[in-house]
């Protein structure tokens, strides 16, 4: 026979020492609990959906398990959560002997069993449907097994974050921040979650003080969440009172037997908002937006006064040699050289407020007329001003120096700043190689230009097969050669050849009138005999 409690509730035990008394009271962290799901299933004819309302309906009862309403909940659940005929009692006798079907009785037990962990796991398993339900994870739980950046974070519900600023430019803090509390609010600004640690007294609790009433005065709602009673407290407690108000504390120590924190919580939120008038509330939110604004001014002035005399207290650096130190320091220096310093003058008027000339350009120019360059040069004259060109005129001349890279190749550019890196020593013998090859495609008939070479000509095959360093063997036999071929060119000069050069577009006609002077002519060299013709 098996006896297992339908309805459970946990209870928590306290001793006086001084007695020795036990104390047992119900928890107030959990409430009355159906726990069917727990030992019985659908071969049990128990109807899980029917259970689940039920479970639900008696958890927002808050029904106490010693109640007769106890009762009315046991027989709800005979008739609703199962099948199967079951036998109700109200009241528990044992049985004398084995029963041969189930039977429901009012059986209140006081239990010690270890906690288990089937409320958690039905958390842990609504948790897992809502999230199958959903198109995304919720964003705080994806941040808690992945690392998301910015980016990923905006556009992870494709809703993107929050667009309006957090706190707006003005938020309503009702405490001081320092530069690192201030940091945090800002980072809230931009991050979805923030992390502060901290030894105690660093302002932790003060800055999430300072976070509630700022978001609270925007019309927000806010959830605190610690694992013990006394954060909670103590964050209340530094809310200004009539923030604190507005705040609902629940609290694990809170008890049934009686008026607890959240009735006393509700009533005051009730009053308020019943005793309330709009007209009132709108005339004091206007009188406070005014100081408020008041209250800005006057730091603003203050803040503006504590410059001013930091400004006075601090230390510059030397402006100019021998003027540092702070402004009546420097303006006393001053003072104290306008004797030897008194030539300056006043600045005409129309001057303009800068000077026309960088610091650096004056200690260039000091420098300048310390080595004499002011100095009037003998045996010149200085052109006239109506001579010298414009300042229009210089900076286009400037400008037509200067180096571009328009119409060039990006590979041209790369070569030409190479260039420009080099020795001038070696540009310069680059320079004669350069022009010594441009002689040599001159005697070849070929253009400087590469691009102008004729493709079919035997000439360029040969110039591009030696300049890519193709078959090197080959040219090496061919420069061997040269010797031999200058002698025979030589040669060939000895024996008074000479390359005839006709005139192009001959018609037939005149090719043969001039056959026939040649012929004549040959016949007239040969009749003198051998002896040569002068030539002119």
């Amino acid at each position: 026979t098996v006896h297992r409690h339908l309805l459970t509730q946990r209870v928590e035990t306290s001793m006086d020492r001084r007695t020795a008394q036990v104390t047992v009271r119900l928890s107030a962290e959990g409430a009355l609990r159906l726990e069917d799901q727990d030992f019985l299933d659908t071969g049990d004819g128990w109807v899980r959906e029917r259970g689940a309302a039920l479970a639900e309906e008696i958890a927002a009862r808050s029904t106490h398990p010693l109640h007769p309403d106890a009762l009315e909940l046991l027989s709800q659940w005979q008739e609703r959560a199962t099948e199967q005929r079951i036998a109700f009692s109200a009241r528990w006798q044992p049985p004398l002997a084995p029963e041969p079907a189930a039977r429901l009785t009012y059986a209140p037990a006081l239990v010690l069993r270890p906690r288990n962990l089937n409320a958690l796991l039905r958390v842990y398993g609504q948790i897992s449907d809502t999230m199958v339900a959903e198109a995304h994870a919720p964003l705080g739980l994806a941040q808690m097994v992945m690392n998301l950046d910015p980016a990923e974070r905006a556009a992870w519900d494709g809703r993107g974050l929050r667009q309006a600023p957090l706190f707006g430019d003005d938020p309503l803090f009702p405490g001081k921040t320092n530069e690192q509390q201030r940091s945090v609010l800002r980072r809230l600004e931009k991050e979805t979650g923030v992390v502060v640690q901290g030894p105690p007294g660093t302002g932790k609790t003060h800055t999430i003080a300072n976070l509630v009433s700022a978001l609270l005065a925007q019309g927000q709602r806010v959830l605190v969440t610690s694992a013990r009673d006394q954060p909670l407290t103590v964050l209340r407690d530094k809310l200004p009172p009539a923030v604190r108000d507005l705040c609902v504390l629940l609290l694990s120590s809170t008890r049934q037997n009686g008026t607890s924190e959240l009735d006393r919580t509700v009533t005051a939120l009730t009053e308020q908002v019943a005793g309330a008038d709009t007209e009132t509330l709108r005339a004091e939110i206007d009188r406070l937006g005014k100081l408020h604004l008041d209250i800005r001014g006057r730091i603003n002035a203050l803040t503006d006064q504590v410059l001013s005399l930091r400004e006075e207290e601090y230390r510059h650096r030397a402006v100019a040699p021998g003027y540092d130190g702070t402004l009546a320091q420097i303006v006393q220096q001053v003072q104290d050289q306008s004797a030897a310093s008194g030539w300056i003058g006043a600045l005409p008027e129309g001057a303009a407020a800068t000077p026309p000339i960088t610091p650096e350009q004056a200690q260039e120019l000091l420098l300048l007329l310390r080595d004499g360059a002011g100095e009037p040069r003998s045996g010149g004259s200085l052109p006239l001003l109506g001579q010298l060109p414009s300042v229009d005129d210089v900076a286009a001349m400037f400008t037509a120096s200067r180096v571009t890279d328009d119409g060039l190749t990006p590979r041209t550019v790369e070569l030409r700043n190479q260039l420009a890196t080099l020795d001038p020593a070696v540009t310069d013998e680059l320079t004669l190689q350069l022009d010594a090859a441009a002689t040599a495609l001159h005697h070849l008939g070929v253009p400087a230009d590469a691009t102008r070479w004729d493709t079919g000509s035997w000439v360029t095959r040969a110039l591009t097969h030696r300049l890519s360093r193709g078959d090197l063997g080959l040219w090496e036999r061919v420069t061997a050669t040269a010797t031999d071929i200058a002698e025979a060119r030589q040669a060939l000069d000895a024996s008074g050849l000479r390359p005839i050069r006709l005139p192009g577009g001959l018609d037939p006609d005149q090719a043969g009138r001039m056959v026939a002077t040649g012929q004549a002519l040959r016949d007239h060299l040969a009749a003198k005999e051998g002896r040569t013709v002068r030539e002119r």
